[in-house]
């Protein structure tokens, strides 16, 4: 069994920093190591709380003046709960042992987790899970198997050029990545690894094609395009709405399963936490 230290929990960061708000809620939070950034009323903000809030607000590019300003508009909602009817008190404040016992629970487990979970998983288990669940794998969208070059319209050799990126002959493969290290502004060719189409046209200025036909016809093309000419070869593709290869899905497929391992823990520790619990705690029940 591997362990992992590096695994992430999405809402993990948030979680953390809720809790740590709502239990400076609960407390007075006060300490010399923390120290208070603003103050409104009964209610105050901290370094690490304007440092959490900084870190997960959905634009990231504002600025501390901001962010103030928005805690300050929610202290002044705080500032009314005396103002409330003592049962209506008596019910935020149970909610908030609610959420805060909820996100206690979740950090235990991610605890728990980051120390036994198992990230070894080996090829076999990654194929199984493609086979069993291949459905899940169709493509959105064209991929290829692609040679393509780009280099500038004044590079030497360029006759020899037209005819290597045919692929006609096995020796044009290494004349062609020897050129291509010398005088490439661009330079991909990789048999094994398929990639979107798209994201061959990020690098190609190929517009106004009928993307489909282009593929099927496994075009080979150059032209000269802003000072630089561009080969083209397509040598295989997979069409959209059909199955996404293996090779392709690697990463997502190990992900996938890395979840599915996560999710089984946390349902078998929801139990194990509550049996933990009544060993470790003297339990009163008292007369009603």
């Amino acid at each position: 069994m591997t362990r992992s230290k590096n695994i992430v929990f999405l809402t993990k960061a948030a979680l953390r920093g809720s809790l740590l708000y709502f239990i400076c809620l609960l407390s007075s939070c006060d300490s010399d190591n923390d120290p208070k950034v603003v103050q409104l009323g009964n209610e105050d903000l901290r370094e690490s709380e304007l440092e959490y809030l900084s870190e997960t607000h959905s634009n990231q590019e504002v600025g501390e003046e901001v962010i103030i300003d928005q805690w300050l508009r929610k202290a002044v909602i705080l500032n009314q709960f005396d103002s409330l009817p003592a049962d209506k008190q008596h019910e935020i404040n149970f909610k908030l042992k609610e959420y805060k016992a909820s996100l206690v629970r979740y950090e235990l487990e991610n605890l728990w987790i980051e120390k036994n979970l198992d990230t070894l998983i080996t090829e076999d288990e990654m194929l199984a899970f493609y086979e069993e669940n291949k459905k899940d794998f169709e493509l959105s969208d064209f991929i290829v198997k692609v040679l393509y070059l780009k280099i500038p319209y004044n590079a030497p050799e360029l006759e020899k050029v037209n005819r290597w990126y045919l692929l006609k002959q096995p020796k044009d493969t290494v004349q062609l990545t020897e050129y291509a290290n010398k005088y490439a502004a661009n330079f991909f060719y990789n048999t094994q690894k398929w990639i979107y189409f798209d994201d061959i046209l990020k690098e190609i200025p190929l517009e106004g094609i009928d993307k489909e036909k282009f593929i099927l016809n496994r075009t080979k093309t150059s032209f000269e395009e802003n000072g630089f000419l561009y080969y083209l070869n397509i040598l295989d593709y997979r069409l959209k709405n059909t199955p996404s290869p293996f090779s392709l899905e690697r990463d997502h497929i190990r992900q996938r399963i890395l979840t599915r391992r996560i999710t089984q823990m946390r349902e078998s520790l929801d139990k194990q936490f509550i049996d933990e619990a009544i060993n470790k705690y003297e339990i009163h029940y008292f007369n009603r």
